[in-house]
């Protein structure tokens, strides 16, 4: 495995991540960011740590891209963590209106404030 292939990974990686996915296609979306992302760790594994002027060239592109990916992945983290809350406030009324009487107490007391 050579620098020129992690950049080719690295470099698909980035455009799959600059095209959006529709809510319906996020699944394969997100499965299809972590087979790149697997297999270009595996390739960082296995790349020796010689120097060239041309790896060193290639090795600052492929910086510049990885500061691109963890950009673009920390805006779609946040948008998924977003749906999700969204996603869980409409559960909580849902609950309610279907149950309104669960949060309140069964056994019957009543207690009286006054003196």
């Amino acid at each position: 495995m050579t620098i020129e292939h992690l950049y080719t990974l690295t470099e698909e990686l980035l455009l799959h991540l600059e095209t959006q996915p529709d809510k319906d296609d996020r699944d394969e979306y997100i499965e299809r960011i972590m087979e790149l992302v697997e297999k270009r760790d595996g390739v960082l594994t296995k790349i020796n740590t010689q120097s060239h002027s041309i790896d060193k060239q290639i090795g600052e592109k492929i910086v510049g891209m990885d500061k691109v990916i963890k950009q673009k992945l920390t805006v779609l983290f946040t948008t998924i963590k977003q749906d999700i809350s969204t996603l869980n406030k409409t559960k909580e009324p849902q609950k309610k209106y279907r149950n309104p009487y669960e949060s309140y107490n069964i056994d019957g007391r009543y207690f009286d404030k006054r003196k």
